[in-house]
């Protein structure tokens, strides 16, 4: 019906052939007879498949690891989690043993971990941030803590939908416009 109304669903069909072929994948172990070599036959198939499997193998890793994040210590992404740890000096000791310190003020040989809290901090995420995450980490940084968060592109829900969309390989559909009638009433 949408799609009959001019409506692009191309972002909505993308995510719905994602989904199912997450379900085949998941729910269909490979076999290995002779339709499954037939169909694996070049090589560039095999890479291929290999790619999408471990790909849909991350994103549902990622969706559970998501889901954890967003129950505990009062809904705290990850993010926010590390930025804190970091500043205040305590917490996980796998997050403090992770990052490297890098003090202006120190020699360059000098690269011993701050016994310190820090008052200031920059976050800037490589590749896509959101508001969600910003808005998080403006809320859980403790005591007149000042925290900067920038991204290499964060994107409207419309500028999404669009990527999506451009993702799906279907040409948008043309372009309804309006018609005129009883006066110039929509």
């Amino acid at each position: 019906a949408r799609r009959n109304s001019g409506c692009d669903i191309r972002a909505l069909d993308y995510v719905r052939g994602i989904k199912a072929l997450t379900a085949t994948l998941t729910t269909a172990p490979p076999t290995g007879g002779e339709a499954s070599s037939k169909v694996h036959a070049s090589g560039l198939e095999k890479m291929m498949s290999t790619v999408v499997e471990h790909g849909v193998k991350g994103l549902a890793q990622v969706a559970t690891n998501f889901n954890k994040l967003i129950l505990e210590e009062d809904k705290m992404l990850a993010v926010a989690r590390v930025v804190n740890t970091l500043m205040d000096q305590k917490g996980s000791s796998d997050i403090l043993e992770r990052y490297i310190y890098l003090d202006p003020r120190k020699p360059s040989s000098d690269r011993s971990r701050a016994n310190r809290t820090f008052r200031q901090a920059v976050v800037f995420m490589v590749g896509g941030g959101n508001y969600l995450e910003y808005q998080n980490v403006r809320e859980h940084a403790r005591g007149g803590k000042h925290v900067i968060y920038g991204a290499t592109d964060i994107c409207s829900a419309e500028d999404f939908a669009k990527q999506l969309a451009g993702l799906s390989g279907v040409p948008a559909p043309p372009t309804v416009t309006p018609t005129k009638g009883n006066g110039g009433a929509l």
